[in-house]
């Protein structure tokens, strides 16, 4: 008989136990691999987690997991993979194969771009992030405005085919909005080089700059056309008749200096002109007289005039002076104008605005660019063109130091940008002038700038409004100021108060009359027409305010012109011969520009310039001098 102790027994028993488990697990596992199904690896994992055949029983699972996805081939069964093998072995083919399915049902704009967002680094991302930038390519192509297709470029800057395409209608929308200016065309080309725009802005721009030349024999622009198209033919031609005109302008108006250099960088030798008037000064001044008296307007002979004007007592005076500055063409006239616009007395803004406009308008436009560009704020400064344009009343944008800026420097820029500025600038320019009308002692000059300058807008009616408002005030003010008793000392203030009551009923006369404007604008006439009657009686030489004639400048003037001219035509000295033939030579050109209806200034100088028949009269008389 065998006695078996009890600790042997014990470990008998497990071994038998764990021979039992391991049979069993070892028959459920086969049957899990029989079936073959998700279903049977999920209940053996459930009752062996940590059996022999885990691992193994994992794997089978992953795959029958990705095995039933693909035979559904639906989104559920790949996400529900993803769900419990976020990382397997077919995880990144699960994710292609959702992105496939979500980028066969995307239609809309969204729902490509919720495929880009989920399924980004895929290649159905990608299909998809390529189909939004053909969207809003094409968007962008069937409205191609600058604006549209600018926004396209900063989304998507590199995605080609689509970049070349817009970038080349974004070169054709700009080029067709491009003026006849050649420092435009000449940015223009040098943004969109390599479009096939840049060969027809070339031509355009070798044209322009061609006439330019030809018309105003500018050295400015006859460098750009050499620099840009050094090979052209007519360089050489250009050159010539650039010296050539610049000595006939020289000799015009007895410029001895820049006689002098133009002689030394033609030929360097003396100019024969300029020798002759070191030989013969006396007679040289005479001539130099009777040639400023017969070129066009010119300020030399104006700047006493204006002096004596900025120191009378008569504001009048001033703006007799400003009406005839203006009709000059000389950049003198800008500099001399320019600070009455910063001026808060009314007449002296009058002046500025009725004479530096004249003036702007009878540049040519390269000159006119070149002149207002650092006076006008920078682009970066100013809001977009399209907002401004649609937007009238949106707020504007604040520069850093709009709050330091002298006031009167804010009014002249703001004045400068109204009269030759861009739709951006004079939007800019009518935001300062309000924001200047509201309070402090620019308010009736800033006011009424608004009122004389800007054009017609949806606040036409507040803007007169604003002006109504600081003239009641000042008429206030000039009504205490008025003497009661009009002694001989009183003359000088009460003709002030005259002249200032006058130009205030010049801007109301410019404001459509309603309940605010019509009850002041007769209050004016009534108080004025007492003023005048009053000072008419107490001081005999008193003249009543009244505007300048232009015609009647430019008629006498004109006059002076051709006696002048004829005077110089009759002297049969070599002198006096070659300066009637330079200032001929000019007042031909200038006929040729003012009759030209596409020329540098184009129909709008044509319209202003009352002196065309008067400029062909001297140019018929220069072709038949007087014996």
């Amino acid at each position: 008989m065998i006695h078996v102790k009890p600790a042997d027994g014990a470990k008998t028993i497990v071994v038998a136990c764990l021979v039992a488990l391991t049979g069993c697990e070892g028959a459920r596992w086969q049957g899990a691999q029989r079936a073959g199904t998700v279903s049977a690896y999920r209940g053996f994992l459930a009752r062996h987690p940590h059996g022999g055949h885990a691992a193994e029983a994992s794997q089978r699972l992953e795959q029958a997991t990705y095995r039933a996805a693909l035979r559904a081939d639906r989104p559920l069964g790949y996400r529900q993979y993803l769900e419990v093998f976020p990382a397997g072995r077919f995880a990144a083919e699960a994710r292609e194969r959702l992105g496939r399915l979500a980028l066969a049902r995307a239609q809309a704009r969204a729902e490509l771009e919720l495929v880009v967002e989920r399924y980004g680094t895929t290649r159905a991302g990608r299909v998809a992030a390529q189909r939004l930038v053909a969207l809003a390519a094409q968007r962008a192509l069937v409205d191609p405005t600058p604006a549209a297709l600018h926004a396209f470029l900063e989304r998507y800057p590199q995605h080609p085919p689509w970049t070349a395409r817009i970038r080349e209608a974004l070169a054709g929308a700009e080029y067709a909005r491009l003026a006849d200016d050649p420092e435009r065309l000449l940015a223009f080309v040098r943004r969109h080089a390599g479009t096939p725009w840049e060969a027809r802005a070339d031509r355009r721009l070798a044209e322009l700059l061609v006439r330019a030349v030809r018309a105003t024999a500018d050295p400015t622009d006859l460098a750009v056309l050499t620099a840009r198209f050094p090979n052209d033919p007519r360089v050489a031609e250009l050159e010539q008749l650039v010296s050539e005109r610049q000595r006939d302008q020289a000799l015009a108006t007895l410029d001895l200096r820049r006689l002098r250099a133009l002689a030394r960088y033609r030929s360097g030798q003396a100019d024969p002109f300029v020798l002759w008037c070191t030989a013969h000064r006396p007679a040289c001044s005479e001539l130099a007289a009777r040639a400023a008296a017969a070129t066009p307007w010119r300020p030399v002979g104006g700047r006493r005039a204006w002096q004596r004007a900025r120191t009378s007592t008569d504001p009048l005076e001033l703006w007799v002076a400003a009406e005839a500055l203006g009709w000059s063409r000389d950049a003198v006239v800008g500099e001399r104008l320019g600070p009455l616009a910063a001026s808060a007395r009314l007449v002296e803004v009058w002046s500025a605005a009725e004479a530096l406009g004249r003036w702007i308008e009878r540049l040519a436009p390269a000159t006119r660019e070149r002149w207002l560009r650092p006076r006008l704020p920078p682009a970066e400064r100013l809001p977009p063109a399209e907002r401004l344009l649609v937007d009238e009343e949106a707020a504007p944008p604040e520069s850093a130091n709009a709050g330091t800026e002298d006031p009167g420097t804010v009014q002249r820029t703001a004045l400068l940008a109204l009269l030759g500025g861009d739709a951006a600038q004079r939007q800019r320019g009518r935001w300062a002038l309000r924001r200047l009308a509201e309070q402090g002692e620019q308010a009736l000059a800033a006011s009424f700038l608004l009122l004389s300058t800007a054009a017609r807008t949806r606040d036409a009616q507040a803007d007169a409004h604003r002006f109504a408002r600081a003239a009641a005030a000042r008429v206030s003010q000039l009504e205490q100021v008025f003497p009661l008793e009009l002694a001989p000392e009183a003359e000088p203030a009460a003709t002030l108060a005259e002249r200032e009551l006058f130009v205030i009923g010049v801007g109301l006369a410019l404001a459509s009359p309603d309940d605010l404007v019509a009850p002041l604008r007769r209050r004016v006439a009534d108080l004025l027409a007492h003023w005048q009657l009053r000072l008419a009686r107490a001081f005999p030489d008193f003249r009543p305010a009244r505007p300048p004639s232009s015609a009647a400048l430019v008629a006498e003037h004109e006059a002076g012109r051709q006696a002048a001219l004829d005077a110089l035509l009759r002297r049969r000295d070599p002198a006096a011969k070659e300066l009637a033939r330079a200032i001929c030579a000019e007042t031909t050109r200038r006929v040729a520009e003012l009759e030209d209806p596409v020329g540098p200034r184009g129909p709008a100088l044509l319209a202003l310039s009352s002196s065309t028949a008067v400029e062909t009269a001297l140019a018929a008389r220069c072709r038949r001098p007087p014996h």
